[in-house]
């Protein structure tokens, strides 16, 4: 059950045939809106969830990540199958701390935006510690913006899979394109039907 989570990305194919643009790098004053949520519920003890913690505290300008976040701690906790926990300071991060749950889900993006030069990285140690924590099996998530980041990191990069490059990486294509399902009795993708992407957006 640790590794179903961390093989999200990788049990669907999408194919196109149509030329993709470059990422576009924009500059500009903005910050994401206000929302207004509901706070998670703690979870009782006495019940027997999947432990999850979400790595966060940084990202680029265009996420709410804090938001996101709650979203995302409300969604697992009311599927009543997880208890969430969020930090959002990992940069002493230890092996010890990631072991007393069985998924990591990364949140979390170096650089308010993707093109500038100065990140915010975690300590080596807090480095280490992730990835001795997946070689022992623990369950890994990496979420969105975390592809963001890490392209000059060679291991992390290798952890999640790949990263964006800035001018070279491409966002979805112009129009629509179909997704294939490859592997229909995976657990991830298990019920789900093909379908056409017609958004503008990470895909």
């Amino acid at each position: 059950m640790k590794k179903l989570l961390g093989a999200a990305f990788a049990a669907c194919i999408m194919g196109t045939s149509l030329p993709a643009a470059a990422q576009v790098i924009v500059t500009i004053d903005y910050r994401p809106p206000e929302t207004v949520q509901r706070v998670a519920i703690p979870v009782n003890p006495k019940e027997d969830r999947l432990k999850v913690l979400i790595i966060s505290g940084r990202n680029s300008y265009e996420h709410d990540w804090t938001g996101v976040n709650n979203m995302l701690r409300n969604m697992m906790q009311d599927s009543k199958r997880f208890d969430v926990r969020i930090t959002e300071d990992f940069d002493q991060g230890t092996l010890a701390t990631l072991k007393a749950y069985d998924v990591v889900l990364l949140n979390y993006s170096s650089r308010w935006n993707y093109a500038d030069p100065v990140q915010h990285v975690w300590s080596d140690a807090a480095f280490k510690a992730l990835y001795q924590y997946v070689s022992e099996g623990g369950g890994l998530v990496a979420y969105h913006s975390s592809f963001t980041w890490g392209r000059d990191i060679p291991e992390y990069k290798r952890l999640i899979g790949g990263a964006m490059e800035p001018g070279s990486s491409r966002r979805a294509p112009p129009g629509a394109f179909p997704v294939h399902l490859v592997d229909r009795d995976h657990p991830i993708t298990a019920g789900m039907r093909e379908f056409v992407w017609t958004y503008n957006d990470d895909m």
